[in-house]
């Protein structure tokens, strides 16, 4: 007997992807070779376990983020200066605009961006507690986060276990 143990997306959700995959498709083992290049698959690895950049105590997705605060010598934003803030809107993931460069039918999809998001957050839990094992992660997933419209991902440290 077939004991099947689900990976982060339902096989459901590969019949709600716009480009339909034909009736033969037994999941995503079988969609990706048809439907999306080698490139493009090595792509995602990199997207699902990214760098990180460290700040002091701060850690940001994005190189350009660490590479300002590093540059101007002080870690803040208008919303505030205190590290969850920092955090909290330095990395932010407009998920609504993450594609806009190669934006299919399929960003048009809330469900699907939402799908993106547990993605994410599961890929980048697990990145960051193998570079930070001693520290810990909180996600968000939320619309119209700071100054961004749409739905949006988050992350920044959870500093309350250091004073537990």
């Amino acid at each position: 007997m077939i004991k099947t143990h689900q990976g982060v997306l339902p096989r459901e959700v590969l019949h709600q992807f716009p480009l339909r995959s034909p009736p033969t498709t037994h999941g995503y083992a079988e969609w990706i070779p048809n439907f999306a290049g080698l490139e493009h698959v090595l792509g995602v690895a990199g997207l699902l376990d990214p760098d990180f950049h460290e700040v002091g105590e701060h850690v940001f997705w994005s190189r350009g983020v660490a590479e300002g605060f590093e540059r101007v010598g002080v870690v803040g934003t208008r919303f505030g200066n205190d590290p969850v803030t920092v955090e909290r809107y330095s990395n932010i993931v407009n998920l609504e605009e993450f594609f806009l460069a190669a934006a299919d039918e399929a960003v048009d999809s809330d469900e699907l961006l939402a799908w993106f998001a547990v993605v994410l957050e599961r890929f980048w839990q697990r990145a960051l507690r193998a570079h930070f094992p001693e520290r810990r992660y909180l996600f968000e997933v939320t619309r119209n986060l700071y100054d961004e419209e749409g739905l949006c991902l988050t992350f920044w440290q959870d500093r309350s276990i250091e004073s537990a």
